[in-house]
C-alpha cells in the first residue's frame, strides 16, 4: 500500500512520521509524487474545515476584521483560483 492510501485508511501520524523521517529524500523522483499527494490530500482537508469554520462563523454574525494593507477581502483561494470564502465586512 503507498503512502496515499494508507494516509486515507487513518495511518495518517504514521505517515507523516514515515515522510519525516525520508527527511531531503522526500524529494527524491521517486518520493515525490506519493510525498505531494498526500500533503495535497491534507491541504484539501484543511482547506474543507476551514470552509466549515468560516459557515459556522458567518452563521454565528461573527465581525471579521479587515487585516491593514490587504489589498483584497478574500485572500483565500482553492486550487482553482476562485476564493474559498471571503472576509464580512
Amino acid at each position: 500500500m503507498n503512502l496515499l492510501e494508507r494516509y486515507l485508511q487513518g495511518d495518517t501520524v504514521q505517515v507523516y512520521e514515515e515522510i519525516e523521517r525520508m527527511g531531503q529524500n522526500a524529494f527524491e523522483r521517486n518520493n515525490l509524487p506519493e510525498v505531494k499527494a498526500v500533503l495535497t490530500e491534507t491541504m484539501n482537508r484543511v482547506a474543507y474545515n476551514l470552509d466549515v469554520i468560516y459557515v459556522a462563523l458567518v452563521d454565528e454574525k461573527y465581525c471579521f476584521k479587515k487585516l491593514p494593507g490587504m489589498i483584497s477581502n478574500s485572500p483565500f483561494s482553492s486550487p482553482d483560483g476562485e476564493p474559498s470564502f471571503a472576509f464580512v465586512d
